[in-house]
Formats: C-alpha cells, sequence, structure tokens
C-alpha cells in the first residue's frame, strides 16, 4: 500500500523535505511508518519513541499516537511538531 507524508513546519526542515510516498505491507502500523520515515531522514528522530516524544502524527486529519494504529492505502500523514502559543 502506498502511504503519503507531509513534513510541516519545523519537521520539513529537520527532514529536508516537504513531502514523501512510501510503500508498506497491507497490514503496516504507524510503527513501520515511523521507521521508514527515519530510514529516509536521520535527522528527524533516532527511534519511534523519540519521533513521537518529538512530533504529532496527523492521519487524514485525525491526531494518532498509537504506535499499533492501523494504516490503509492511500493514507495522508502529516507529521509536525506540538503548537504552543498565548
Amino acid at each position: 500500500m502506498r502511504i503519503s507524508v507531509r513534513f510541516l513546519m519545523k519537521a520539513r526542515d529537520i527532514a529536508g523535505i516537504s513531502e514523501a510516498s512510501f510503500e508498506l505491507s497491507e497490514c503496516s502500523r504507524l510503527r513501520d511508518l515511523i521507521m521508514k520515515i527515519i530510514e529516509l531522514s536521520p535527522r528527524i528522530a533516532s527511534s519511534v519513541e523519540e519521533f513521537l516524544s518529538k512530533y504529532i502524527v496527523i492521519a487524514n486529519g485525525v491526531s494518532i499516537s498509537n504506535v499499533d494504529e492501523s494504516l490503509s492505502d492511500g493514507d495522508l500523514i502529516e507529521v509536525m511538531p506540538p503548537v504552543s502559543g498565548g
């Protein structure tokens, strides 16, 4: 299955790309995708746990953080740092 990933804000700067597509097996989970992201851009994080501590992951408009969350063909994943403001 093909998953599209967009890197937003500071995540884009660190990854060095604004978007990428990944081919994953049919039963892939968020953990599998994050490992592929780290392979493509090691500067973004050194582990799945570090990645999730540094970034918000949004799948098709919904925030997810469970590494066992199933992914589906055609999913759009957005990666961004936590947003704070006052």
